[in-house]
């Protein structure tokens, strides 16, 4: 594991800085918006049918479009006929984010992972970030598209995100060892990034060795301070922090 000092200086905005009505979450105002108060920045990206990398978090158009079938299903130009939200912006290419943040603040990038465009999205974003001279980590919750970032570029700070597994369909024996980390030494990661009220056992060995540990995603000012408390950082949606919390802030309360 390898120090991230650029994790820890300041908040981390899910998706943007949103709100969800006349700010969707993953398009360029968020972004934007983001970049303006100085916070540090969590998206999403994945494959188009024509493997075009864009911002969006779910697989499936539904909740942010009010449209049928998944990204994957759509070419880019097909994606640009639709609206997020009830708004007049539409999903993103990264490669338009990266130019909005413009390197100003550090951001952690999400690779969703569908088994049809797997083996493609590390390469594919990876050409993309080359000549990105802004501070950025990958992350992913599947090991394996993590493990292609090693292979690629050691020297790309990577993580792995982790939850308890407890509502997801895959074998059993799987999602044990995933939400146990038992995949970590696939990938070696430089950081975790948990839901925020699950500490495994190998992720409270990796804090006491000196890895970085961050979580998602605190809805409340409440809920920020407490999971400060442990974590070395917190992503949060949907509320403004009053300020920056650190360990040693609240110690000192």
């Amino acid at each position: 594991m390898r120090p991230i000092p650029f994790m820890t200086t300041r908040p981390i905005a899910h998706r943007g800085y949103y709100d969800n009505v006349t700010i969707p979450e993953n398009s360029l105002l968020a972004f934007k918006r983001a970049v303006e108060h100085d916070y540090m920045i969590e998206l999403d990206i994945q494959l188009t049918k024509d493997n075009q990398v864009v911002v969006f978090h779910d697989n499936t158009l539904k909740r942010m479009c009010n449209q049928p079938n998944n990204i994957k299903d759509y070419t880019y130009a097909e994606l640009c006929k639709f609206k997020l939200g009830e708004t007049d912006y539409q999903i993103p290419l990264f490669s338009e984010v990266l130019k909005v943040i413009g390197a100003k603040v550090p951001v952690i990038i999400e690779m969703k992972h569908e088994k049809e465009k797997d083996p493609d999205l590390p390469r594919i974003s990876y050409e993309l970030l080359k000549d990105y001279h802004g501070e950025f980590v990958v992350q992913s919750f599947d090991p394996f598209l993590v493990k292609a970032y090693k292979k690629l570029n050691p020297a790309i700070l990577r993580g792995i995100l982790v939850y308890d597994y407890a509502d997801n369909p895959m074998p059993k024996p799987v999602s044990r060892l995933l939400a146990g980390l038992h995949f970590n030494f696939l990938m070696k990661p430089d950081f975790i990034n948990s839901e925020m009220h699950y500490k495994p056992k190998k992720l409270r060995k990796f804090k006491e060795k000196g890895g970085a540990v961050i979580c998602y995603t605190a809805r409340s000012e409440a809920d920020y301070k407490e999971a400060f408390t442990y974590f070395d950082n917190v992503i949060f949606e949907k509320f403004e922090p009053k300020y920056f919390y650190t360990r040693k802030h609240i110690d000192s309360k």
